[in-house]
């Protein structure tokens, strides 16, 4: 963007999917969908191991869902 010379957020808004340590110190800190990737992980570990150790395979599967936060910066 800045080799064409386009101004963030002026003339674009600029929204990454997942939270990086590093867009917090881009210039300028570039707003994102946060995802809780650290409970997602732990859950799909626990279904895991209990699938893992389970006697049959015929276990009720449920579906998880996760609200993802919206963290605004400076890019929007």
């Amino acid at each position: 963007m800045k080799l064409k010379k386009v101004r963030i957020p002026n003339q674009v808004s600029v929204v990454y999917i997942d939270d990086s340590p590093f867009l917090v110190i881009s210039t300028p800190p570039t707003s994102v969908v946060k995802q809780p990737t650290f409970d997602i992980g732990r859950d799909a570990a626990e279904k895991l191991l209990e699938l893992i150790t389970s006697p049959t395979l015929e276990e009720v599967y449920k579906i998880d869902r996760y609200a993802p936060t919206f963290v605004k910066r400076d890019s929007i």
